[in-house]
């Protein structure tokens, strides 16, 4: 294990245990269960062992002829590849039952307008993640079919943004309302 992995490692063990102290609650990952139960086993595969991970920030203009799009929704820059050891985090959030709402799967009160989409790929497999900051939800598109959940882990799916994108305005900007209102 070479020291970078090894500091990387420990850094994602702190993320956990951060998470878990913040919360007052102990993490209980299912693993594939969570993920299954909420958008199926084929969505729930992919996830876990994808052989290709992609980011996107998206943008609310409807698509044109020339636009590119990933879930539906308009690709505003491709962020390229995304290192195992960071979609690992989302994989550990999405993997976690408590970052759930229950009974939520389809239910939220506000306009799903995701900033970010992940598309995990595995053979010919496609399964596309979109994280809309503003109604705390996430999407999974596989198929063509969107379902959206309410997630828990708003402050965590935040950082985890940030640490993919310390220089952009819009995370910034929630990062630091998020940290006012403690």
């Amino acid at each position: 294990m070479t020291k970078k992995v090894f500091i990387k490692t420990v850094l994602f063990a702190l993320l956990v245990s951060t998470y878990s102290a913040c919360n007052g609650q102990t993490v209980k990952p299912i693993a594939k269960d969570a993920v299954a139960l909420h958008f199926g086993d084929t969505v729930a595969t992919v996830l876990a062992s994808p052989s290709k991970v992609r980011a996107y920030i998206l943008t609310m203009e409807k698509p044109t002829q020339k636009s590119r799009t990933v879930g539906g929704f308009t690709i505003k820059k491709n962020l390229g590849n995304v290192s195992a050891t960071a979609y690992s985090i989302l994989q550990f959030l999405l993997q976690d039952a408590a970052n759930y709402a229950p009974d939520s799967v389809g239910v939220h009160k506000c306009y799903f307008e995701p900033y970010l989409a992940f598309e995990f790929a595995k053979g010919r497999e496609k399964v596309c993640v979109l994280l809309a900051f503003n109604c705390e939800c996430w999407g999974v598109v596989y198929n063509d079919k969107r379902i959206e959940a309410p997630y828990l882990c708003h402050r965590q799916l935040l950082r985890f943004a940030h640490g993919l994108l310390p220089d952009d305005r819009y995370i910034n900007k929630l990062l630091t309302f998020m940290e006012d209102e403690k």
